[in-house]
């Protein structure tokens, strides 16, 4: 360019190169950061099962602002797909407890957003996830069974083969909506199906909320069966969920017993079924109640009949339910 090559000249050139590298450093986070965030959004997951609901969402949702902020200071695309990873994650498991806590419209808002944070960083293995679980979120309060099917065959059309859990997880949701329509020899397939999957999983990490384990298995299992009323096979299913579960997990152990007490009201003994779900909200500490659990206890209460509605058991049963939620049914 006829400029001659000064020091000043290799100076300005210099500038000019280091202002660019200057960008593409602060392009993203601190080597290092991502791996933490990582390692904590694992921690949520695997806490899932034992975490008191209201303070585990309070922590969810500390931790999602937290990377909204650094997604802001993340220009490069490789860095901003991490925190959309992690973002995606963190809203699915915001949308479960917020399901759990009684509010399934903003549940599904919360799981709508992680499954475009997968869509847009193209995680096939999330998405299907979203749509696994939003079937069973589908199958609480409201019993949705044709949204929760719809769902259910989304998960199993999307899941990648690496990574089944999904696929596990939408044919135990077609189970529970086809035993709610009385079809047993497809609730018997649909289960079939789920087990298959997961025996054709290759070993991996546990994943916590984001995996499927088999006493999770066993737990819909006894639940599809009890709707159907086949008392045998759903009281081996239920005995074999409560031998597997971890002492520490919390909800899904007490969704297994108020299954058992469901089958004892319809089934067999309705003053029984009427002591154990009494005994299972008893003892669930305060912080762990839930609009969930709620739920689920007052299927067995409607399903108590009309002429054993002024037994002793039954009344208690009453009693105990109504002090469990200060707000009662879940809206």
């Amino acid at each position: 360019m006829g400029i001659p090559l000064t020091d000043g000249t290799i100076e300005a050139v210099a500038l000019t190169r280091s202002r660019t590298e200057q960008y593409l450093s602060a392009g993203g986070p601190a080597r290092g950061v991502f791996d933490a965030w990582e390692e904590a959004v694992h921690g949520h997951a695997l806490r899932y099962a034992s975490a008191p609901p209201l303070a585990y969402l309070r922590e969810l949702l500390s931790d999602f602002i937290d990377l909204q902020e650094l997604l802001e200071a993340c220009r490069l695309p490789d860095a901003q797909k991490r925190a959309l990873r992690l973002m995606g994650r963190l809203s699915a498991m915001v949308a479960v407890v917020v399901d759990d806590l009684g509010r399934p419209a903003e549940s599904r808002k919360w799981m709508h957003l992680a499954r475009r944070l997968a869509l847009e960083i193209r995680d096939r293995e999330l998405r299907a996830w979203t749509f696994a679980r939003a079937g069973f979120i589908a199958l609480h309060y409201a019993a949705s069974l044709q949204e929760a099917s719809r769902l259910a065959q989304a998960a199993v059309d999307t899941a990648p083969r690496r990574s089944p859990a999904a696929t596990v997880m939408g044919h135990t949701v077609k189970s529970r909506a086809r035993a709610a329509l009385g079809d047993q020899r497809g609730v018997l397939r649909s289960l079939d199906l789920a087990e298959q999957a997961h025996d054709t999983a290759p070993p991996h990490e546990h994943l916590g909320l984001f995996d499927w384990t088999v006493q999770q298995a066993a737990l819909s299992r006894g639940v599809a069966l009890t709707t159907l009323g086949l008392t045998g096979p759903a009281l081996s299913a239920q005995a074999a969920a409560l031998a597997l579960f971890d002492p520490s997990e919390w909800l899904d152990p007490q969704l297994v017993r108020l299954n058992q007490a469901a089958l004892l009201v319809r089934r067999v003994d309705v003053e029984e079924g009427c002591r154990l779900v009494g005994s299972v909200l008893r003892d669930v500490p305060a912080e762990h109640r839930s609009p969930l659990l709620a739920s689920w206890a007052d299927d067995v209460i409607r399903a108590i009949p009309s002429s054993m509605i002024a037994t002793s058991e039954a009344q208690h049963l009453l009693e105990v339910r109504h002090h469990f939620t200060p707000h009662g049914r879940p809206e």
